[in-house]
């Protein structure tokens, strides 16, 4: 079992915030990957996903606050997840998934949390 000192509800909505992302980018279904290392006292949790994937432009926008790519978003949600994870002294990035698709799917997009385990 994994421990980690964090505010559970922080980073159960967090994860949740970025969960939905993932599975709203799957259009015409896909895949949502989850692994977790553990790596020089921080665990690592990478987020991948087969969606539709975010371009070059967006990704240099996509944690300021109100920027969506969504009609309805308020483009809160993940300036406030990378505050949350901040507060846990801790870092999120997020790129475009390099690994080769498998047939039919797109690259999609990585999600990578890196926390402290105290």
């Amino acid at each position: 079992s994994l421990k980690l000192r964090a505010d559970p509800q922080l980073l159960y909505r967090s994860f949740l915030n970025i969960f939905l992302n993932a599975l709203q980018s799957l259009e015409n279904g896909g895949t949502i990957t989850v692994n977790v290392e553990e790596e020089d006292g921080y665990y690592l949790v990478t987020i991948t996903d087969s969606g539709s994937g975010i371009s070059e432009e967006n990704l240099l926008k996509i944690f300021n606050p109100f920027f969506s790519t969504k009609d309805t978003g308020s483009g809160l949600g993940l300036s406030i997840v990378r505050k949350i994870i901040e507060g846990h002294k801790g870092k999120i990035w997020i790129e475009k998934n390099l690994e080769e698709p498998p047939e039919g799917e797109s690259p999609g997009t990585r999600v990578m949390i890196k926390l402290p385990k105290e």
